[in-house]
């Protein structure tokens, strides 16, 4: 059984709409470009501030001198995201109780616009059942300025290499009427390189994984807080990075991806 829920941003409401269909009833034409995103990021945060006063007496034969040193210290905490607990908010924020092997997937139609999805596979056998959740309006991504690219090209050429540089950004934040107890907003250095067949018009390799050092902001759940904290990704060399996998080609049912 294929469960799938689509969130749905209707005018000002937004609600949560689940649709229970048989891999046999599911059609699906397009072939999908399905990559899996995985995120290990570290962030800083403002932990407590502690105030300790402490006394010092002097004695001077019989006078006594009482001195206070007060010594006020603010610390700074760090916290570890990764995609389970991605993948755990966005559970908790649409009802949804994910196993450890739920992933989160890019999904992208060849003839058609790209999706979020959490896919969660629970069981085996005539026990196996799929979970798709579709939570697109909790994600947004852009192209920050320019796009450098290098390439070249000739009249006889078959197929042409482009390389392209650009600077990304992808936020993760709650719709209207949902909650999201931890939120992104994620910067980083992209490069792709895909090859073209010129001939046909069309992309032949994708290349490979593609990993993204990232810097930005954001809120999460620190110990036993249960309002999210203010966070600060570290972006140094190998701190926070968003690994997005080489594009797995399907053609038929999400639960094939």
């Amino acid at each position: 059984m294929i469960m799938i829920q689509k969130l749905k941003l209707a005018g000002m409401a937004a609600v949560v709409s689940a649709i229970a269909v048989t891999a046999q009833a599911q059609v699906v034409t397009n072939t999908n470009a399905v990559q899996t995103l995985t995120f290990a990021l570290t962030a800083y945060y403002q932990g407590a501030t502690t105030t300790v006063i402490k006394t010092n007496v002097t004695h001077m034969g019989t006078n006594h001198t009482t001195n206070y040193v007060t010594t006020v210290s603010t610390k700074a905490g760090t916290v570890t995201i990764n995609t389970a607990d991605i993948i755990a908010a966005l559970g908790k924020s649409t009802t949804n109780t994910f196993s450890k092997s739920a992933q989160l997937l890019h999904v992208s139609p060849i003839n058609g616009s790209g999706s979020f999805i959490v896919r969660d596979v629970k069981g085996s056998g005539n026990n196996k059942m799929t979970n798709i959740v579709d939570v697109t309006p909790f994600f947004s991504y852009s192209t920050v300025g320019d796009i450098v690219v290098d390439a070249s090209r000739s009249t006889n050429d078959v197929t042409v290499t482009d390389t392209e540089y650009k600077d990304e950004m992808l936020s993760l934040a709650a719709p209207t009427h949902f909650t999201l107890t931890t939120t992104l907003n994620l910067t980083g250095f992209d490069v792709e390189t895909q090859v073209n067949d010129v001939v046909k018009k069309q992309v032949i390799d994708y290349g490979s994984s593609t990993i993204v050092t990232v810097i930005g902001t954001g809120t999460t759940l620190v110990g036993t807080n249960t309002v999210p904290t203010q966070i600060l990704i570290d972006g140094s060399a190998g701190k926070s990075t968003l690994t997005i996998s080489a594009p797995k080609f399907v053609v038929g049912p999400a639960s094939d991806y």
